[in-house]
């Protein structure tokens, strides 16, 4: 935090113990939060709560305790991820900001405007947007926005990333991302495998100085840096960097780095560098695919090597090593662990040409191919220049303040000190002042004294005199130096205790209690179950038709148009009810895509993102259901997805299936509609494995290889999952599905009665067994019916 703070940070998000997204961090306790909030201010920095992940049921009265503790410490304002947190935020603490976190994934202005109406001042959004995208998005005016612009970058969109629950049981939803996209994977393209790189979905980190100018000119709020996972050497660095760049753009004035502020960043901590999405897709740029841990930077080419020594060719414009520096060869040997140490000699053989040593034992130098890439992995003189940065406390940016001095000769001294944001702090002295010897008290001699500010975070900007209540430069009295400077030192604890005491928010209480409502033991009346299908294929739709009894409703998520309304026109003839399906990630490039597929004749809607549901909620007829990608796991996201005009809520999958009766019993007014079986798509992507494949930037210049070939993904235990394009984005779903029929009579005895199976890849048959046996499991319970969704 301090690395932040010292090297120029506007704002310092951080987070608790519990509900942020990087659980693994180093994050504070409750009991420091107010020294923390303290701290950022008393450096005039905003202190920002990441309380960004989504909350379960049960943990909704920590996460209130929680949001009020934050209130009262003064944060000036909470980054939320779960909507139901967004509402209980606005109803504990109405004047605090609230900020839409990117793992609420918002890529268009619709989502936007009904995050907004719910009461969020910014939204921060999703890596996947251009440039021109977040232009269109600013003229909007629906929020404020901030960007990415430096540091790791997610494969997935954020906050739609099942892989690592699905996997390990450690969501990213919850701030335990294993990092399932850093992992080895091979591409098997019709059967066959493709001769690829070994990590297609681990994309490089972003860097994007050159577009701060264009963000600047176009109205974003915040620019922000990736970094509660990194050490404080590389906030140090990226901080400053950004800093600079940010300065010179808000003061129209051209600004390029240095060959070493680049290569700063890149030591710190780096996996390649590239500008991610903000300049369109570009897939080639954005994932390389070779290596997925920090490598530093390219330095050299291996000529040779002898016992524990090499000689290294030097790029052009690269210094030599210095002995105690890291490297690090690439490609890795056979056995797959990448090989490097610390220089203990280095030599120069001829110009550019660099002989090194290393310590016995520290390298296993065999097997590194000749011609390997040589990186720099450590600069132990960087690191110590980046130390110095933040080992002192120094205030980076300080606020102005205007001093008042009233005076009366032979009675008492009064300075007040006031600021812009309407602060008045004062302290008196009571006197006498006696008559001066010689010079006058003036503005110089009160300047010197009082702008004695060094170690707070102001700075004198104006400063007047009043004798017995009139304006004067200067007044023959005498005040010792040591009654200004106490004088001096109370005020600005005055002025201090002011800006804390003002920071805090009132708080609300029985904030939770209110928006659950009375706790009522209400048995909800027994109702018919009711089977929900999502197909992808014609097949599929044909197994659920031939079913008796046959599902209530059938959604269709076919990418081809034609395709999908032959399958609507046979639901129709089986007097079934037919849903449709929107994009998981709505652009606002797919708005029109969006009108024409709602307008097809479908009688439901499978909404799954904000801006669909913004759109469709008034489509006459057509009944919206919240998909399990909103990530509604508590009763107040349910709720507020149906207020905002949902009719059925399927909850989020770190729900697990005993907890949707809990759900279910929690919000007795909502209908709920879980998965009861299906695949989990690991990851949706922007970044498209087919194209990628083809080494197409992007779909204007693809042939459309997702519509003719099949793509499986071949983990390093050898399991293929599945690879589907459709709607502009590429999905990777888990090759096992899930199943939960073996809670079918605890969820139905709570009161639900809504389920849906969802295929990805399965044939006629499996499908149709799927389905017989949903209704086995649930036939003791009750019988399933066709009805309206």
């Amino acid at each position: 935090m301090k690395a932040a703070v010292i090297n120029g940070a506007d704002a310092v998000y951080f987070g608790l113990r519990r509900f942020n997204a990087r659980a693994r961090a180093q994050n504070f306790n409750q009991t420091e939060l107010v020294d923390v909030v303290r701290y950022l201010h008393n450096h005039n920095c905003l202190a920002y709560l990441a309380l960004n992940t989504v909350v379960l049921h049960d943990e909704l009265e920590e996460a209130a305790r929680s949001i009020a503790l934050a209130a009262e410490a003064g944060v000036d304002a909470i980054i939320v991820q779960d909507i139901g947190l967004l509402k209980l935020c606005r109803q504990i603490a109405p004047s605090l900001d609230i900020h839409a976190s990117t793992q609420t994934t918002q890529t268009e202005g619709n989502g936007i405007a009904l995050l907004a109406d719910l009461g969020v001042k910014r939204v921060i959004l999703a890596r996947e947007l251009s440039v021109d995208e977040i232009a269109v998005l600013a003229e909007e005016h629906r929020a404020q926005l901030e960007v990415f612009i430096h540091g790791a970058m997610c494969i997935s969109y954020s906050g739609q990333c099942q892989a690592s629950r699905r996997l390990w049981s450690r969501s990213s939803n919850r701030g335990m991302c294993g990092q399932a996209c850093r992992l080895p994977y091979r591409i098997i393209r019709n059967g066959s495998q493709l001769d690829a790189p070994p990590y297609p979905l681990s994309p490089l980190d972003l860097c994007a100085w050159r577009h701060v100018p264009d963000l600047v000119k176009i109205g974003v709020s915040a620019l922000k840096i990736e970094g509660r996972l990194k050490d404080a050497r590389y906030v140090a660095a990226a901080t400053r960097f950004y800093r600079k760049c940010l300065d010179a753009a808000l003061a129209a004035t051209p600004w390029k780095p240095e060959p070493q502020h680049l290569r700063e960043l890149e030591l710190t901590f780096s996996r390649g560098l590239c500008e991610g999405f903000l300049n369109g897709a570009d897939h080639r740029k954005l994932v390389t695919g070779e290596n997925p841990a920090n490598r530093g930077v390219k330095i050299a080419t291996l000529r040779a090597i002898s016992g524990q020594s090499v000689v290294v060719e030097l790029l052009a414009g690269q210094q030599p090593p210095k002995p105690g520096d890291g490297l690090a060869f690439d490609p890795a040997p056979q056995n797959g662990q990448a090989q490097g140490g610390r220089v203990y000699e280095a030599r120069l053989v001829s110009r550019g040409v660099v002989a090194l040593g290393f310590g016995r034992d520290d390298v296993d130098l065999s097997g590194i191919p000749a011609n390997s890439s040589v990186w720099q992995t450590d600069d132990p003189s960087l690191g110590r220049a980046l130390d110095q940065t933040f080992n002192r406390d120094i205030v980076f940016r300080r606020r102005p303040v205007d001093a008042t001095v009233h005076l009366q000769a032979g009675g008492p001294m009064r300075v007040v000190l006031s600021d812009d944001a309407g602060l008045v702090a004062e302290a008196s002295w009571p006197g006498p002042l006696a008559p001066s010897q010689g010079k006058s008290l003036d503005k110089d001699v009160l300047r010197r004294q009082l702008g004695r500010l060094g170690a707070t975070p102001y700075e004198l900007r104006n400063i007047s005199i009043l004798h017995d209540g009139k304006p004067v430069d200067e007044c023959a009295v005498m005040a010792p130096a040591s009654i200004l400077n106490e004088l001096r030192r109370r005020a600005v604890a005055d002025l201090d205790n002011q800006r804390h005491a003002s920071a805090r928010h009132e708080v609300t209480a029985n904030a939770l209690e209110n928006l659950r409502g009375p706790a009522l033991a209400v048995e909800r009346p027994r109702q018919s179950i009711r089977l929900h299908v999502l197909a992808r294929t014609i097949d599929q739709v044909r197994a659920a038709l031939s079913h008796d009894p046959a599902p209530a409703t059938i959604y269709v998520d076919i990418a081809d148009m034609a395709s999908a309304m032959d399958a609507l026109a046979q639901i129709r003839r089986h007097n079934i009810v037919a849903g449709g399906v929107g994009p998981q990630v709505l652009r606002n490039a797919g708005h029109e895509q969006l009108r024409l597929i709602s307008q097809a004749g479908w009688s439901c809607f499978l909404a799954r993102n904000a801006g669909t549901l913004e759109m469709l909620k008034h489509a006459p007829g057509l009944a919206i259901i919240a998909d399990h990608s909103f990530n509604a796991v508590n009763e107040l996201s349910v709720n507020v997805l149906v207020s905002a005009g949902a009719t059925r809520v399927s909850p989020g999958s770190d729900v697990d299936y005993a907890g949707i009766a809990a759900l279910a019993a929690a919000c007795p007014d909502a209908s709920l509609e879980p998965v009861i079986w299906g695949h989990a798509p690991m990851f949706h992507m922007a970044h498209c494995l087919f194209g990628a494949a083809d080494k197409s930037a992007n779909c204007s210049g693809c042939a459309r290889a997702c519509q003719a070939q099949n793509m499986l993904l071949r983990d390093r235990l050898g399991v293929d999952h599945p690879v589907i394009a459709a709607h502009g984005a590429c999905t990777v779903f888990h090759a096992q599905a899930h199943s939960g029929m073996e809670h079918l009579p605890a969820m139905i005895a709570a009161g639900v009665s809504d389920y849906r199976i969802e295929f990805v890849d399965e044939d006629f048959a499996v499908a149709q067994h799927v389905i017989h046996s949903f209704n086995q499991a649930q036939r003791r319970d009750a019988q399933p019916s066709r009805g309206a969704s």
